[in-house]
């Protein structure tokens, strides 16, 4: 599965087999069959998040589309060796099911209900691609807990602040905004990572004057980075370079948290604070 499978449109139709074979092996599995996939799931995303907890992974990933969770069920049967429950057929296992879920249409869907209809007169229904199912409660985890009242709401809402008014005061508003608008921009575009040279819808002139084309080819590679470690690498992520001990050295630790800071605050995953440093400065 890789580049030329996704222009042939191959790898979208086995995600699509995937995606169906999914959804009928947990209709039909006990209890303890279910949290076994969900346990093996949990342990492939800490691969990649090791800080992550098994709450803060189960409660994202029941936000994602059914198509890319149906492909970690996948890869969790394979790896269990829980054979597809429609006999003749195979798991297909792509590195990452979040790129190529959101590749999957209806209409792939369709293509492949009807193959497995007429290759093993098997009728799979299906939920529609912009369902997700709830994995917390699936895997045994407590969805989680809801106090109610104005006090408990303001106590969320400051812990999912990341960026403060000290922040802006402390480094300006115009620096929060221009690495706000570059996340912003990593995160729409789809096909090709921001490269250093040239200006564009996020980086202007007057910004590369005011901070520099250095300042934002850094903030656009841990934007990139971030954008890949939540599951939507753009297809060119390959071509994007890490940071290193240089570049802490070069801007300082606590500029390089406050951006950290910014793009999960844009990209509303507080859950990863740390971790993108982590990973942008250590795997150079």
């Amino acid at each position: 599965m890789g580049f030329f499978g996704s222009l042939t449109g191959w790898d979208q139709s086995n995600a699509a087999i995937n995606a169906l074979l999914g959804v009928r092996y947990l209709k039909n599995a006990d209890p303890s069959e279910r949290r076994a996939v969900v346990d093996q799931i949990v342990k492939i995303i800490q691969t990649v998040q090791p800080r992550l907890t098994r709450e803060q992974i189960l409660t994202d990933f029941s936000k994602r589309g059914i198509v890319s969770q149906m492909g970690f069920v996948a890869l969790a049967c394979d790896y269990l060796g829980v054979p597809p429950p429609i006999r003749g057929n195979v798991w297909t296992v792509f590195k990452n099911p979040y790129l190529i879920g959101e590749q999957v249409t209806e209409s792939h869907i369709q293509a492949a209900q009807y193959a497995l209809l007429k290759q093993d007169g098997v009728k799979v229904e299906w939920p529609g691609c912009n369902a997700c199912l709830d994995f917390r409660m699936m895997g045994g985890a407590d969805p989680e807990p809801y106090g109610g009242g104005d006090e408990y709401d303001d106590e969320l809402e400051g812990n999912r602040k990341l960026v403060t008014e000290e922040d802006e005061e402390a480094y300006g508003s115009d620096l929060v905004d221009f690495v706000r608008r570059i996340a912003a921009d990593s995160w729409a575009v789809g096909n090709s990572f921001l490269l250093r040279e040239g200006e564009g819808d996020s980086v202007k002139a007057d910004d590369i004057e005011a901070f520099g084309g250095d300042m934002a080819y850094l903030v656009r590679r841990m934007a990139e980075l971030a954008r890949a470690l939540l599951g939507r690498p753009s297809p060119n992520f390959s071509r994007c370079p890490l940071g290193s001990k240089k570049d802490v050295d070069a801007y300082g630790a606590e500029l390089l948290e406050l951006i950290e800071r910014i793009i999960l605050d844009q990209y509303e995953a507080p859950h990863m604070k740390g971790i993108l440093l982590d990973v942008f400065v250590r795997e150079a």
